[in-house]
């Protein structure tokens, strides 16, 4: 009722000539998005304001002007204008009425600017959409016009919102298919991003495993060749790493197969096996037992045996009290690369120019029917 007597008291001030006219009006947004106007950004906040007329003294027509807005006047008493044109802008309205007539202009009432444009990416171990059931993601705005805050929606993951510009360790530890949305805000308005998936599935890793050729107990002087027998999961297998304790070459590979890998003194060896697909990676170790044999593919160090001079070298190298016979001569670089093979017959000593080859350690292996020897020399 108070309000039904005060306005019913200003009509009747108003009728009496006690009170003159007044123009004014109120917005339903002073800050709106005038890039909006692009047909590219049609999701937006509107870019558009309507004004409502609040003057008083009964005005029967109107008549407003928007500099920066389309349409630039109008002649109603509640228009809707739209700001294409980022800028401060007036407002003025003229109305016309029983009590006369009367104008006002609202200086820099109007703020038009870019809202944000809404985007983000996500940041996983492999930069892909689809993750493993415990994963977490990290996802990073690229909203563009300077957001100043953000509202993220997680569904299906442990946490459901974020504010945080970046929000990072977002956990999914369920399977399925979730959405993402960002909210990206400036002074002028809004913007929602469009809607991506995060697909969530159980990954089972690689199951590493691997044999070896001849066995895992050995002589001293004798290599193993190493192959990968791994299960590659959800996957193919994207890695494979290899680590040789105790052995030659003992660097890493990459390689399914391995060179063949010497042991040169006794012990109990580790060998490891790591490998890796899109979603996990697993390891398995054995261990290799290198003994001191006698007999047939054995290595003897004694006088009498076969020897190797000199050592180290850097010219020549001569193999003595070769026993007469046919022999098959063997050598191989660290790597397991072979670098020489010549067949020896019926010879006590062999001499071999080594003059060109690189510095480093080199395995010499003799073999005939009955036995084989096995030592190194250095170049240097």
């Amino acid at each position: 009722m108070k309000k039904i007597f005060t306005l019913s008291f200003v009509s009747f001030l108003l009728m009496m000539g006690m009170v003159d006219g007044q123009a004014s009006f109120t917005a339903n947004s002073t800050s709106v998005c005038s890039n909006n106007c692009s047909s590219s950004y049609l999701k937006m906040t509107t870019g558009c304001v309507t004004f409502t007329d609040n003057s008083i003294g009964n005005p029967t027509s109107w008549q407003w002007t928007f500099p920066g807005g389309t349409p630039a006047t109008a002649g109603i008493q509640n228009p809707t204008v739209c700001y294409c044109q980022p800028g401060n802008w007036n407002v003025s309205l003229h109305i016309n009425g029983p009590n006369g007539q009367y104008d006002t202009t609202y200086v820099n009432y109007i703020h038009a600017g870019n809202c944000p444009i809404a985007q983000f990416t996500n940041y996983t171990s492999t930069h892909h959409d689809t993750i493993c059931v415990g994963k977490c993601v990290d996802f990073i705005d690229e909203s563009t016009n300077l957001s100043d805050s953000w509202q993220w929606l997680f569904t299906g993951a442990s946490t459901l919102t974020s504010t945080a510009e970046n929000p990072e360790n977002i956990c999914y530890d369920n399977p399925g298919s979730f959405t993402v949305e960002l909210i990206a805000r400036n002074v002028f308005g809004w913007d929602t991003s469009q809607v991506q998936s995060i697909i969530v599935v159980e990954c089972p890793q690689p199951s590493a495993n691997f044999t070896f050729n001849p066995s895992d107990t050995i002589c001293v002087g004798q290599c193993i060749t190493f192959t990968d027998n791994s299960t590659q999961g959800s996957g193919p297998i994207l890695y494979i790493q290899w680590s040789f304790a105790g052995g030659l070459p003992n660097l890493d590979t990459q390689a399914s197969i391995t060179p063949c890998i010497y042991y040169y003194d006794t012990g109990r060896y580790q060998v490891t096996l790591a490998d890796s697909n899109a979603f996990g990676s697993d390891t398995a170790i054995h261990y290799i037992t290198v003994l001191t044999c006698t007999g047939i593919n054995s290595i003897n160090n004694s006088n009498s045996e076969i020897s190797i001079y000199p050592n180290p070298t850097n010219s020549a190298i001569t193999l003595s009290n070769l026993r007469f016979g046919i022999y098959y001569l063997r050598i191989t670089d660290v790597t397991g690369r072979e670098i020489y093979h010549q067949p020896i017959n019926n010879s006590n000593n062999t001499t071999i120019d080594v003059s060109d080859w690189s510095n480093g350690v080199y395995f010499y292996q003799l073999t005939n029917s009955k036995e084989t020897f096995r030592g190194k020399f250095v170049k240097q």
